[in-house]
């Protein structure tokens, strides 16, 4: 759904590319929301928005989505995304779940994408990439301890082209577009 234009402006979207995990990582990483939940006073995030943006693109006009949505890129190979580490963010008053390292292939991911948009002048918000995962926001609290839940391996297999829409109750997120990643390599493989 178009966001309003400007007076005889083009309609534009809000769009990102980002990672969008499974029902599986969404059940454990509701898991993690329910152990910190009375523990800590937030907005929590709901289980269907849970994902990790890799670029945002903002505002962009509706005759730009069907360019990216048709988007080739040479994909990297999926990959494991460890997510172990809880961090709160006093002064946004956030709470993010990120890897303690975050894996190569995210880097090569977020590298390509990145490559691909320029080569192709799409416009992008240029701040630096920092992998996390939103739990909360509106948060206050202290030290968050360690949780037993946060523990999360993730295989990423595809990467989203997503649509932001805001309503009266917030964002809801929709994907638009998903394109697989080359498949990894298996344990033990001989190249």
């Amino acid at each position: 759904m178009p966001l309003e234009a400007e007076p005889g402006g083009e309609p534009v979207r809000r769009l990102f590319f980002a990672l969008w995990p499974d029902e599986d990582v969404r059940d454990r990483l509701q898991a993690v929301v329910a152990e910190l939940h009375d523990r800590v006073a937030a907005r929590w995030v709901r289980r269907e928005q849970f994902h990790i943006t890799l670029l945002f693109l903002g505002a962009v006009p509706e005759s730009d989505v069907l360019r990216l949505r048709r988007l080739e890129l040479q994909w990297p190979e999926g990959f494991e995304l460890p997510l172990q580490d809880l961090r709160y963010l006093r002064r946004r008053q956030m709470i993010w779940l990120i890897p303690r390292k975050p894996p190569e292939g995210l880097g090569r991911l977020v590298h390509v994408l990145g490559e691909g948009l320029d080569a192709r002048s799409i416009g992008r918000d240029l701040r630096p990439f920092h992998a996390h995962l939103t739990l909360a926001r509106n948060a206050r609290c202290g030290y968050l301890g360690p949780s037993s839940a946060a523990r999360i391996g993730w295989t990423v297999r595809s990467v989203e082209l997503m649509e932001s829409v805001l309503d009266r109750s917030g964002a809801h997120y929709r994907v638009l577009q998903s394109w697989p990643l080359q498949a990894m390599p298996t344990v033990g493989s001989v190249e």
